[in-house]
């Protein structure tokens, strides 16, 4: 080996290298979704645009895949075809930051590894942003059905000229032509709009397995888009959906959406209009706002299995009153305690489920934090703090059961669990008739036969 081989071998460390090649991948992608966010903007087909180009339909069709990286002079003409202007910039890139569910367990636990973790040295990399802006004469963001906030808000669903409006709980207003018919939503809006009669043509569920219940009744077999632990921008592109459908946990920060990239809403939103449905606030108002969505979207409200549902639902929470009114003195502490590592304890406060439990009467042993971070970070050591009569056990399917309680050498202690009085909760509710119902039917049976312990 000559001694100009090592340093032309090392130029590139092999961590590094990867970086740069998923940088790049990033890069195409963002350009793919901005060619085609320019195309509907003008509201024009491939095949149009490639007129416009002198070129194919195929051609086009590739360009906006994200397989290839296009030239200038290419993003140059799709500029001209789609009547938009062209920008290119190189600023820092940021490490990538992606919005994840904060009510998960392994997602809080690794979002908190990574604020505790000592960032290493690392390569400065540029992103190079290609960006294909809207001329000023160009059409308005409502005409291309992009979300956009508004003033005086129209009632919602279809209008009297066909086109199709939906205000969310952001205050953002989505206009299109006509209703939406490919819906596309993240697993925690997919489920109650499944529930509530919508189809769905797929969903952004990470790292959720199927057999979680946080599936509830959604289609296993839908397009799961993810990439790494982000959305998958160019599958987004590829399944073409006319509406893209959240939850917000923060109606006050409208642009923090779980998977898709910080920085990238605008990106995402170009490509398909964004609507969320808040799950802060009391549980029935949430279920009202998917259930008034799902209206908008042509669903069948009045069915005989939508209006049983709805009266199991009061049912439940008149049950489940009844029964903490005839346990004053039971308490419940609501968790996810995994195999090994750290166990959380769930901030009641933060859990609008949790507080409709307490107006409900139920007395809640309620995990230590600040607001807003949904859960207490415990060791194991401290497997005996926050003592409670009934321990409820994250459902997720890599949380300790009551025979695992049992067999740990310390949650075993717990008095709750000597006595097995622990119960599984759905901690990734859905909002849902159906979704809430059967989980508080089984936490009120499960009071009815606790007694205190503490």
């Amino acid at each position: 080996m000559t001694s100009r081989e090592p340093r032309r071998l090392q130029r590139v460390a092999p961590g590094n290298q990867a970086a740069l090649n998923r940088q790049s991948v990033r890069e195409t992608r963002e350009i793919a979704a901005s060619l085609v966010a320019a195309r509907k903007r003008a509201q024009m087909t491939q095949v149009e645009v490639a007129q416009a180009m002198d070129t194919t339909q195929s051609v086009i069709a590739t360009l906006e895949s994200g397989r290839s990286s296009p030239r200038l002079s290419t993003l140059q003409r799709f500029a001209r075809a789609t009547g938009s202007a062209l920008r290119l910039s190189l600023p820092p890139a940021p490490e990538p930051q992606h919005h994840p569910d904060p009510r998960h367990p392994a997602m809080f636990l690794q979002a908190l590894t990574s604020r505790r973790s000592v960032l290493g040295s690392a390569v400065g990399l540029a992103t190079a942003a290609v960006a294909l802006q809207q001329p000023v004469r160009a059409q308005t963001p409502e005409a291309a059905g992009v979300a956009t906030p508004v003033a005086a808000q129209p009632s919602n669903g279809t209008q009297p000229d066909g086109s199709w409006v939906f205000t969310d709980d952001r205050g953002i207003t989505v206009r299109l032509p006509q209703a939406p018919a490919r819906v596309f939503a993240n697993l925690n809006a997919a489920a109650p709009l499944t529930d509530f009669g919508v189809t769905l043509v797929g969903t952004y569920a990470n790292i959720i397995p199927p057999d979680d219940p946080t599936w509830g009744n959604v289609d296993r077999s839908l397009p799961n888009l993810v990439s790494g632990e982000m959305l998958d921008v160019e599958g987004l592109v590829a399944l073409q959906p006319d509406l893209f459908v959240a939850v917000t946990w923060d109606p006050s920060e409208p642009y923090w959406i779980w998977g898709i990239e910080e920085g990238s809403y605008d990106l995402v939103n170009g490509i398909v209009p964004i609507i969320c449905i808040s799950t802060q606030g009391d549980p029935a108002e949430s279920i009202g706002r998917f259930e008034a969505l799902a209206g908008a979207l042509g669903a069948n409200l009045d069915t005989p299995e939508l209006v049983a549902a709805c009266g199991e639902f009061q049912a439940a929470i008149d049950s489940l009153a009844q029964v903490a009114a005839g346990k004053p003195d039971l308490s419940v502490l609501f968790a996810y305690i995994p195999a090994e590592g750290d166990w959380l304890a769930a901030v009641t406060r933060d859990w609008p489920e949790l507080e409709m439990y307490e107006r409900l009467g139920v007395t809640i042993v309620s995990g230590a934090e600040p607001e807003n971070t949904y859960w207490e970070s415990i060791s194991r050591e401290n497997a005996l703090l926050h003592p409670a009569d009934v321990l409820m056990s994250s459902a997720f399917v890599e949380s300790y059961r009551l025979e695992d309680l049992q067999e740990d050498p310390t949650f075993s202690r717990r008095p709750e669990v000597q006595a097995g009085q622990v119960g599984m909760w759905r901690s990734d509710f859905i909002m849902s008739y159906q979704g809430m119902t059967e989980p508080m039917q089984q936490f009120a049976a499960l009071l009815r036969e606790s007694s205190p312990v503490t």
